[in-house]
Formats: C-alpha cells, structure tokens, sequence
C-alpha cells in the first residue's frame, strides 16, 4: 500500500485537539460556598486527585474519528493484490543503427535475459539479431505512438511491466503534442550531432544557392560545408516572377522597395510585373483586394485588411498559398513598414512557401519528458486500485461519526 498525500498524515497531530477540550471540562472548578452545603453527608463529600478521564469510550472515538479522516485524506491505494508478481520489461527500439550502437550493451543483456525486444515498424516484430534492422530508418512521433499501442495488445502492458523506449533524439519528435505510454517506462534517447538533413534550396540565374545555413540565416553561397549536401533537385529554380495588383500607389512604392533591397542582399532574380501578362505563371502575387480568379501555383500576399476577401470563395487548392497580412503596408498602419522589417519578413515568407528547413538542434531532456507521458487509462486505473480501500475508509469514518453523536447524545439526555 502507498499513499498519494503522504503530507495529510501531518493531520493526524489533531487528534490532540478532543484530548486537551476533555481534560478542560474535567479540570477542578472554583468552590462556591452555599448556604445547604453543611446538611450533607460526608461521605457525599469525596476528594477527587489528579486528572479525571470521564466518558472514555467518547474520547477514543472522538480520537479515532480524526484519525480515519486522516488517513482517508492521504489517498491509499494498494499497488497490486498480488504482491509477488514480477516486474515485465519490454524493448522498443528504433531500427537505426546509431541508436542500437549506442545501446548494444543494454540491448544484448535484455536479448540475453529472453526479454521482449520490438523493432519500432509497421507492424512491430521481435528483434532476432541487432545487426538485422529493419529497411526504413525514418521515423514519425505516429509511428512511435502506434508501435506503443500494438505492444499494449500484444503484450498487454499492465502496472507490473516497464517499457524501454530506444529513441534518436531528434526535433521531429515535438511535431505532435504528446506521446502516450500505457505504463510506467525508461526514455533512453541518444542525439547524434554529426547527422544533417539533406539541404532544401533555390537555385539562382548566377549559378549561386539560397538556402539556410548553420546559424539559421538565409544564405547564398554556391557550396556547403562538407558535412552537408544539397538535395539533387532544387525546390525552385531560376526567376522570380511577381505580379503588383495594386489599387494603392504607396503600398506597391513600400512592396517594390522591400522586393529591392531582397534582391540586392541576396542576389535574387525578381522580375515585377505591373500589368498582367496573359499566361503567365507568377511565384507571387502583391495586392489589396480579393482575386476574382485565383492563379492556382501562386503565393497572394493580400493586404489593406482584407476587407473584400473571403477564404469561401478561394478554389481549394490556392488555400495553402494565401497570406493574409491584415493591415494595409504603410508606415502608419504596419509595423512592418515602420520598422524597416518588411524585407526580412519576405524572406522569411519566402523560407517558407518554399520549405527551406532551418538546422534544428535536439530536444532537451525536460522537452523529451514532457513529450512522453503515462496514458489516462493507466491513471485512472491507479485510481481505480485505490478505490475499494477508500471507500471502506469512508464507511467506516460515517459510522464512527454517527456513533460519537448518539453516545454524546445519550450522554446528555
């Protein structure tokens, strides 16, 4: 048995309260003379010494009332009915190699001890042999959860077992809220610092690449360093086309300057186009108003507080491509524009459409154990283990309640 308020013990020192009102009504009181009090009988007139301990059986349930309500507080829950029962400790392991290099001597001392050990795959299969991994190494938080959920039917992981999770520590991780384990567990999570993921880029007119670099900044160099490599296809290539559908001169001034000082710091290729050219793709459309026709491809930038849009009317696939900036681009109304900020947030909208990753570092551990979290299910069976021994405690606490009361009332009747 445990208790889950352990501190509410502390509030079994009341039991000295009913102890010290008992000898406080029992202390000797002041005499009073009375004019009768020479009429009786000696005998009558007995001398009492020390403290008196009246009414006895009242005390103690007195006493025993603050106690149960105690102990009741405390929340006791009994950890199993069977007390002998082993603890089960069950693998998982993500098939890549430079976790189970980093893990082989926990992992052949499991295999060793004939425990459960389960590749992290669709579906999950025992581990015969570490060097035998399965062929995909990438790996989803999804993946990690529905592998857990088989184990939970497969082995039916229960509070007499322990899941070890064999994890690549990596940011891709906290792309979902959290991560439920249907019983307790051990996180070990190892990060590996030389890996870099294949670099996103765009390929410029001057034989130069926009890309991000290490230290998260938009870059143009034509190389990277030798611990990275550009993926073989660029996410764009070439000229910018963009499209200046303004009906407010100011703001298209505000947007062709902040295109400018884009195309001067990063050798950008921008081709503006102030009239529409009839069948022409355009990568970015600057304007103040709703498109009748939206380009399916293009990037709207809307502006002017989007008073004449409405994303009903939008075609579905030009959702995704629509960015909303809610106030006009103008120095009095955007703290973009006033702040001089409008450039790098084009930038960073370019970083975006075009899915340029940012160099992510791996999660903490206070991250990792906020990530991976025991199931409600399994609270609400600790709970439910709980349960019973409370429910005595409360009976038998309204019964001792009503028992102190009819004796105190007898008592006085």
């Amino acid at each position: 048995m445990e208790l889950l308020q352990p501190v509410m013990l502390w509030g079994a020192l009341a039991v000295a309260i009913p102890i010290l009102i008992h000898f406080w009504h029992q202390k000797k009181g002041k005499v009073i003379a009375w004019a009768t009090t020479q009429w009786l009988h000696e005998k009558n007139q007995q001398q009492h010494q020390g403290l008196r301990l009246d009414n006895l059986l009242l005390l103690l349930l007195r006493c025993l009332v603050l106690l149960v309500l105690t102990f009741l507080l405390s929340s006791p829950v009994l950890d199993t009915w069977n007390s002998t029962t082993t603890t089960q400790s069950v693998h998982l392991v993500q098939p890549d190699s430079y976790v189970t290099d980093n893990y082989r001597f926990e992992l052949e001392e499991a295999l060793g001890k004939r425990e459960k050990v389960y590749w992290i795959d669709a579906p999950v299969h025992e581990v015969q042999e570490l060097r035998a991994q399965p062929g995909s190494t990438n790996l989803n938080p999804l993946q990690i959860q529905s592998a857990i959920n088989q184990l939970r039917q497969t082995e039916r992981l229960g509070n007499n077992a322990e899941l070890h999770l064999y994890l690549l520590n990596q940011q891709e991780l906290a792309t979902i809220p959290f991560i439920q384990v249907p019983t307790q567990f051990q996180l070990h999570a190892v990060a590996d610092t030389s890996r870099r993921p294949v670099q996103e880029y765009v390929e410029l007119s001057n034989d130069q690449k926009l890309f991000i670099s290490a230290d998260n900044r938009l870059s143009a160099r034509p190389t990277l360093p030798a611990t990275q490599r550009f993926r073989d296809v660029p996410v764009h290539k070439g000229n910018f086309a963009v499209r200046l559908d303004y009906t407010d001169q100011v703001q298209q001034q505000i947007v062709v300057a902040a295109l400018e000082a884009l195309m001067e710091v990063y050798n950008l290729s921008i081709t503006l186009d102030k009239e529409l050219q009839p069948g022409k793709n355009y990568d970015w459309i600057f304007t103040d108003r709703a498109p009748v026709t939206p380009l399916a491809g293009s990037i709207y930038v809307i502006s002017n507080g989007g008073k004449q849009y409405n994303i009903e009317k939008m075609p579905i696939n030009t959702l995704p491509h629509v960015v909303y900036t809610g106030e006009a681009l103008q120095p009095k109304t955007s703290e973009l524009v006033a702040n001089g900020q409008l450039p790098e947030w084009l930038g960073e909208l370019l970083v975006s459409q075009y899915g340029l990753q940012k160099q992510v570092n791996p999660l903490s551990e206070r991250e990792l154990q906020t990530l991976f979290v025991r199931s409600e299910s399994d609270e609400r069976l600790t709970a439910a283990t709980g349960e019973p021994i409370q429910k005595a405690l409360l009976l038998l606490f309204i019964l001792l309640v009503g028992l102190e009361r009819w004796i105190a009332i007898t008592k006085n009747a």
